[in-house]
């Protein structure tokens, strides 16, 4: 079922950020959107993409199969992200599965939209690169840290990434991160251990660098935890 859509709900969507009103409107008018409740998977890794999508509200996971067969998340997707998009112009399936981390509102398009949108916006292609533009800084920094840093910088630096794309202040000067966050989470996108991360992530509550409670985890002293990030932790 295609809906109505104010022109607002694209206008923090980098990739239609260049449109004006009435553009962003057009293109508004002719997604479908989805309420997506807890847990809902948006796709799964190995099927064929079909549709490109924005999200609203709401966060969701991207969760890649291993070998054996267990699930670790490679990114959060925030509000105002696009995901599921590049693997509409290869000939593979979704790299990874798209689950629903908590209560979320996408829009989507079908290949042929998007590839009509952009015909119409080239705009939009350009913005759609320098996403991908992003994306590839960020994997070559995760996988220079991996090569270089010991795990405790890792972890930091995998908190530090996850507050950018999400937090809000805290009346004791530190950040709370809005998405859901579980340690496993946490020890995959800092290629360790949950073990590793669990342990870390303890000793730096008890120094009072952190804090966490029903998934939900407060960096406490931002400045202390960055200098960990930075390998300045002596």
């Amino acid at each position: 079922m295609t809906v109505r859509h104010e022109s607002s709900e694209l206008a923090t969507v980098s990739v239609f950020a260049d449109l004006d009103d009435a553009a962003q409107m057009q293109c508004a008018r002719s997604a479908l959107r989805r309420l997506l409740f807890k847990g809902e998977p948006v796709f799964h890794q190995g099927d064929r993409p079909t549709r490109f999508h924005v999200l609203l509200s709401g966060w969701v996971r991207i969760l890649q199969a291993g070998a054996d067969g267990g699930l670790s998340v490679v990114r959060f997707v925030g509000p105002g992200e696009v995901f599921g998009s590049f693997a509409l112009f290869t000939e593979r399936g979704y790299p990874a599965d798209a689950i629903a981390a908590a209560d979320a509102v996408e829009l989507s398009w079908t290949e042929a939209q998007l590839r009509q949108l952009i015909d119409q916006y080239p705009s939009i292609a350009m913005n759609l690169m320098a996403v991908a533009a992003r994306r590839l800084a960020d994997l070559q920094e995760r996988v220079r840290e991996i090569s270089t840093q010991r795990a405790e910088p890792r972890i930091a630096n995998a908190l530090l990434r996850l507050a950018r794309k999400g937090s809000e202040p805290r009346i004791d000067g530190g950040i709370e991160m809005l998405m859901p966050l579980a340690r496993k989470d946490i020890a995959a996108m800092s290629a360790t251990t949950l073990h590793t991360a669990s342990r870390t992530m303890s000793a730096w509550q008890r120094c009072g660098i952190l804090a966490s409670s029903r998934q939900r985890i407060s960096i406490i002293k931002p400045t202390e935890l960055k200098r960990i990030g930075d390998g300045s932790d002596g």
